[in-house]
């Protein structure tokens, strides 16, 4: 059983990932769960000027296991298997206006109580794989692009604030510039992604 789900990352945003067009939401290192500490790949918070287009170029993404209900099956959890790629570009206005287009691709794991399966239906039946006390099955990100639009603030200390057109909060992350690199961590610390400005 291969369960597609079409998330961008900001995208993670991004996973923001802005969200994941309402299939799931997973907080946002490329592959297994860690202990919650995000690997150490950016320089952290600096500032600088991000007036101009960036491009993604690399990243270094924690994703915890996330348990959820899901298509109204509680406690299904699910796990980012591997390697995730980002890709994507983000443009900052001298007017304090920002458009993101972000895709993510990668692929996971989807635990599922043994509970919620049809009576008299196995794992196998439904194509999966029995583990424990559950079934086990794999499922992509989708690598389609989304795009946000909307506001952004930012202070000399290298603290970014969003407002994306029809969200009700903020997104927050720490930046750094370095010459034409953009370094950037969404909060909660979820790793870094890594622009070259264009």
């Amino acid at each position: 059983m291969k369960v597609i789900l079409r998330c961008c990352v900001w995208v993670l945003a991004i996973v923001h990932v802005a969200g994941c067009n309402g299939d799931i939401h997973m907080e946002a290192t490329d592959g297994e769960a860690t202990d919650g500490a995000a690997p150490a790949c950016g320089p952290g918070a600096c500032g600088g000027d991000l007036v101009g287009t960036w491009d993604v170029v690399s990243s270094c993404l924690r994703f915890d296991d996330t348990v959820t209900t899901f298509d109204g099956c509680p406690s299904v959890r699910f796990h980012i298997d591997g390697d995730v790629v980002v890709t994507g570009t983000s443009t900052f206005g001298a007017d304090l206006t920002f458009t993101e287009t972000t895709s993510v691709s990668g692929a996971g794991t989807m635990v599922t109580p043994a509970s919620c399966l049809p009576i008299g239906r196995t794992c196998e039946d439904m194509g999966a794989e029995t583990v424990g006390a559950g079934c086990s099955s794999t499922f992509a990100l989708g690598n389609t692009p989304a795009t946000a639009t909307g506001t952004y603030t930012t202070t000399s200390a290298g603290l970014l604030t969003r407002l994306a057109t029809g969200s009700p909060t903020e997104d927050t992350s720490d930046f750094c510039v370095k010459g034409t690199t953009l370094t950037e961590t969404r909060h909660p610390d979820m790793g870094s992604i890594v622009y070259a400005k264009r």
